[in-house]
């Protein structure tokens, strides 16, 4: 019996040690497939910004033999290093460059049965510091860049160690070419055509005229900017005007698709020729507002003023900048109604 026994725990132990032997074998394979050689010599295209035409552009890098995890934290430095060109500029805001390259980390998930991985960037605290316009510029940057890899699927931003938020205090999540903000250059330039209904004051400054107007979108621009530069251009149709200060200045205009808000950020012109307590003040907002609002598709429901790329202060006036604003129906005159008057 004794005999049977010790023949039987033979076998057993060398079963244990057969299994033991697949499972590293099957986790050395995983280690490779997840840590896997890039080609020697392979080209990528890294994102820097173009100060002049307001715009993200790439630059083509040799990216060097390594495994995944090297090859992300080669084009982290490049991307910290900045462009080649003197007519781009570098997306790390100063305030994290005085540091280095921040941490970077990898984390595999699974989808469909296929591999995706995402990137995760951890940051510091400092970056809650950096102005709307230059945050934004940098996470697209990153986006763009670290999605030009095959296997990577979108990128999430933390801040000490806690997934970057919204000014709501809403978690922003993953971030993808279709959900992040600026766009780089696209190669094939074309025009989308499309009808908008602006508003105008009318010239008793009693309310607002909408103006059916087809406009022109170009593929670098988004359909909120170009909507922006018509109102300051102006109306085509006689008894209307535009009350935005003609030297107003538009820094950005984008869009949040999850709580469907468009910031609007405009040089300090905008705010302050508009005088407190006047109706030229209200309608120029709400010729804004109201025009943004109006989209068809119905995907902006909200707007938030920016100065600079930083929030107003409170200041307990009318037509507060600190304020978020929505769709005013009661300020719109209809055609009918202007006629009769």
């Amino acid at each position: 019996m004794a005999l049977v026994t010790k023949k039987r725990n033979v076998r057993l132990g060398g079963f244990v040690i057969f299994a033991l032997s697949l499972l590293y074998l099957l986790v050395i394979h995983i280690s490779v497939d997840f840590y896997g050689v890039s080609e020697e010599g392979s080209a990528i295209s890294v994102y820097f910004f173009n100060p002049s035409l307001g715009r993200l552009e790439s630059e083509q890098r040799a990216l060097p033999s390594g495994n995944y995890r090297e090859i992300v934290q080669d084009l982290w430095t490049m991307l910290f290093l900045g462009p080649e060109s003197a007519a781009l500029s570098n997306v790390f805001p100063e305030t994290l460059a005085d540091g280095g390259p921040t941490d970077i980390r990898i984390l595999q998930t699974t989808f469909e049965d296929r591999g995706v991985r995402q990137i995760e960037v951890l940051l510091s605290g400092e970056y809650l510091e950096i102005p709307a316009i230059e945050e934004i510029i940098f996470r697209s940057a990153v986006v763009w860049t670290f999605t030009e890899l095959d296997w990577v699927s979108d990128v999430v931003f933390f801040v000490d160690d806690r997934p970057l938020s919204r000014l709501d205090g809403g978690i922003i999540g993953p971030m993808d070419r279709d959900n992040v903000l600026i766009r780089p250059q696209i190669t094939m330039e074309h025009t989308v055509r499309k009808t908008v209904d602006l508003y105008f004051s009318n010239s008793t400054l009693t309310g607002l005229v909408a103006e059916r107007r087809t406009i022109e979108v170009p593929s670098n621009l988004t359909e909120e900017r170009v909507i922006l530069q018509e109102l300051i251009q102006g109306p085509i149709t006689p008894g209307l005007l535009s009350l935005i200060p003609p030297d107003t200045v538009i820094n950005d205009v984008y869009t949040e698709s999850l709580t469907m808000t468009c910031y609007v950020d405009l040089g300090p012109a905008f705010d302050s020729r508009l005088t407190p307590g006047t109706p030229a003040r209200t309608l120029a907002i709400f010729s804004i507002v109201n025009s943004l609002t109006s989209l068809e598709g119905g995907n902006i429901n909200r707007v938030q003023f920016l100065i600079n790329g930083e929030r107003v202060p409170f200041r307990n006036i009318d037509a507060d900048l600190s304020q978020i604003f929505e769709l005013d129906e009661e300020l719109i005159i209809h055609r009918m109604e202007m006629e009769l008057m």
